[in-house]
């Protein structure tokens, strides 16, 4: 069978691309929104009043803020890092072609836009940007840090806005290979290769709610930080519940794009799976249809279906988890 009209016991390669759409239709939507509402967010930098002067600022509450965020940081390198390569090497296995070359191109011009945006941002400050630029600018004018120290926290959050731009896209193209063939060499059966491509999806599926937590948890410390530098506990909160809700936001965002993919994938993959028993052949004889969709995730049962709604639901539930655990814990950048 050529490549263009795909496995029988797989999506179909054109089915696959177009599924990368309502996840990217999702973000474009999320950012939309955004630029469109949060209309006078940048304002909030200019509360100068808010905050304390560098002599009065206390180190141990500056430390630790700092330090959280670099936690987060830490996180943040290793999950990009981590699922960066691992998508590599699922798209790495899509099997070869004039699929294989529309969808590295598609992610090449996903990725150069994604870059290019986030470059304008910088340089028109707009609402996107101002994630960014709210706790650079707070402090940079605090006084609080030497040129060589803000230097360092400038490239540390450059590098971090670079794997943002790519790793998501590297992962959005590693899931629409992961629900097609590898290399036909291989030569699974049909009821093996569908089983491979829920793996596959489950996997990668896991993998990008990883990097969205990741992501999420950054934001939330990233935005807290300037909390370190208020004169009042009540102005302290009020910083930290602006960053909850960034990350409320956002994570929903995030839910809904791996939401998007997931979904739809499963319900095709499904639709093949029932099409392979009802055709029949020696490599469904004996096997219960049911018991094979329920084994493997196929089924559409709640209760199967748990571990998959917690990847989905990971990166909105990370704010308020996160959030919860540091108010518990006391921490003087929480206000009150």
């Amino acid at each position: 069978m050529s490549e263009e009209s795909g496995p029988a016991h797989g999506i179909r390669p054109a089915c696959a691309l177009w599924l990368m759409v309502p996840p990217l239709a999702v973000f474009l939507l999320a950012i939309l929104l955004f630029s469109l509402v949060a209309f006078d967010i940048d304002l909030l930098t200019e509360h100068r009043e808010g905050f304390a002067a560098a002599g009065s600022v206390n180190r141990f509450v500056e430390t630790n803020a700092r330090i959280g965020w670099l936690t987060s940081v830490l996180i943040f390198y290793t999950a990009f890092l981590g699922g960066g390569i691992y998508s590599l090497r699922v798209i790495c296995r899509y099997r070869r072609g004039r699929r294989k070359r529309v969808l590295v191109g598609a992610g090449l011009l996903t990725g150069v836009a994604v870059l290019v945006y986030l470059a304008y941002s910088g340089q028109v400050r707009n609402n996107f940007s101002f994630i960014c630029h709210f706790t650079l600018e707070i402090l940079g004018e605090s006084g609080f840090y030497d040129r060589g120290e803000m230097g360092a926290i400038r490239g540390v959050v450059s590098v971090l806005n670079v794997l943002s731009g790519v790793v998501p896209v590297l992962g959005l193209m590693a899931m629409a290979c992961a629900v097609q063939r590898a290399e036909p060499s291989l030569n699974p059966g049909p009821v093996e290769e569908l089983e491979s491509q829920m793996g596959r999806l489950k996997t990668i599926i896991g993998v990008s709610s990883a990097i969205m937590v990741a992501g999420i948890l950054h934001m939330v410390a990233w935005v807290r930080w300037p909390a370190a530098f208020a004169s009042s506990p009540e102005y302290a909160g009020q910083i930290s519940d602006f960053a909850e809700r960034m990350g409320l936001y956002w994570g929903a965002a995030f839910s809904l794009i791996i939401a998007t993919f997931y979904v739809p994938s499963v319900y095709r993959l499904r639709a093949r799976a029932e099409a392979t028993f009802r055709a029949g052949g020696e490599e469904v004889a004996g096997r219960d249809k049911d018991e094979w969709l329920k084994a493997h995730g196929l089924a559409m049962i709640p209760s199967q279906q748990i571990p998959a709604f917690f990847a989905l639901l990971a990166p909105l539930l990370a704010e308020p988890i996160g959030s919860s655990l540091a108010k518990l814990s006391g921490s003087p950048l929480m206000g009150g």
